[in-house]
């Protein structure tokens, strides 16, 4: 597992979030992002390097 640092934005807000997800890929990440705040618009995703 890698650890991702997804941002991404909520429909009606200006703030960007972030959020650390342990995922097996990127995919995978994004996924789990979509599912526990969706709607939202994924702005980046980024490898945590150990």
């Amino acid at each position: 597992m890698d650890l991702y640092t997804i941002e991404f934005k909520l429909p009606g807000e200006d703030e960007l979030r972030s959020e650390e997800i342990e995922a097996e890929s990127e995919a995978e990440a994004r996924t789990i992002i979509d599912r526990n705040h969706k709607p939202s618009e994924i702005v980046s995703v980024k490898p945590d390097s150990a």
